[in-house]
């Protein structure tokens, strides 16, 4: 792999990012690769920072139109991961150092949608074990209007069962958008707590869902990176919602889809709690077992918050009603006014 064999001198540009709360020191030769990744620069001041610091190192050679080819193959030795988008775009993940290495081709670099909606969530998805980061199979929503920092709710449950729709049916009624699909989760120094972070990934619903969002029919469904044909479109682009990076989880629900005529909530106790979340959890290798321990100790403090078992059959629109109705029997609303499904629309 010595195509990724970076020289400190090529890379004079360098520039700091913040992704889900960890300090990104980037290093590249190309402008027009900053320029993509200008959305996490915004952060670089923000007192959020957190202890973990990744680095970036990308080369960028010049080429033809040699685009990202999909889907990526990716292999994993021990502590490295590899993922190759065609022979001009590798990706060298090393867990033990916190470093990411790559070459790029030209039009990579350009490419605003492969860094910002490809690229950031895989280098989170890979690295945030070392970075003190846990991913999670989970949608999230905050409260918004809290004085000490918005309220968070994470929607977990099998792949299925209607997270993102829920997620979006949510976020229509009043709730702000964190993520649909993957929540990262770590732990604030500065105020000794759980912080669920989103990285501005598209929304992905399946081809169905435009029966419950007419504001889809003006998008288009294309293949995804894990090969299913759906939607994935910029939330706040297509809807009337509001996005947001990061709240504090407070509250957990796990969506279960059932024939039942009503739907109810019950108790999701601890112990299941962090048995399902870790269970899910990516393995790692003996020698990251360290890692595996600080992300354990991460789910069992997210095991301690209150959490339910959501069982419906309704449409995202029902359930998205019923379970508001559900937070604020709770006081989990605070003085938050909804605009309701069809205000939303």
């Amino acid at each position: 792999m010595s195509s990724v064999a970076l020289c400190p001198s090529e890379l004079r540009r360098k520039t700091l990012l913040v992704i889900a709360g960890i300090a990104c020191v980037l290093h590249t030769n190309s402008s027009d690769l900053l320029a993509s990744l200008d959305l996490w620069r915004d952060g670089a001041n923000s007192s959020a920072v957190f202890r973990s610091l990744l680095r970036i190192k990308v080369l960028v050679r010049p080429d033809g139109p040699s685009a990202c080819l999909y889907p990526p193959r990716f292999r994993g030795r021990h502590h490295l991961v590899f993922a190759i988008f065609g022979a001009a775009n590798v990706f060298i993940f090393d867990l033990l150092k916190r470093e990411l290495s790559a070459t790029v081709s030209a039009t990579t670099a350009r490419d605003a949608h492969f860094w910002n909606a490809v690229l950031v969530p895989i280098a989170m998805g890979v690295m945030g074990p070392s970075l003190r980061v846990a991913p999670l199979h989970a949608a999230c929503l905050a409260v918004p209007g809290q004085r000490e920092g918005h309220r968070g709710i994470l929607v977990t449950g099998l792949s299925g069962a209607g997270k993102s729709t829920l997620a979006v049916a949510l976020a229509l009624n009043g709730l702000h958008l964190i993520s649909d699909d993957w929540t990262y989760l770590s732990s604030s120094p500065q105020r000794d707590r759980l912080v669920a972070h989103g990285l501005h990934a598209p929304v992905k619903l399946l081809p169905d869902a435009v029966r419950h969002f007419p504001q889809l029919r003006h998008s288009e469904t294309a293949i995804s990176l894990n090969g299913e044909l759906a939607y994935e479109v910029s939330a706040d682009a297509v809807f009337p919602i509001t996005v947001r990076r990061s709240c504090f989880p407070e509250l957990l629900l796990y969506l279960e889809r059932t024939r039942a005529p009503r739907s109810h909530f019950t108790i999701w106790r601890s112990p299941a709690v962090r048995d399902y979340f870790l269970l899910n959890a990516e393995l790692l290798p003996t020698e990251l077992s360290h890692m595996a321990q600080q992300r354990g100790q991460m789910i069992e403090e997210l095991s301690t918050v209150p959490a339910f078992v959501f069982q419906s059959s309704g449409t995202p629109q029902q359930s998205a009603d019923e379970i508001r109705e559900f937070l604020a029997s709770r006081n989990f609303l605070g003085a938050v006014q909804g605009r309701g499904i069809g205000a939303a629309q």
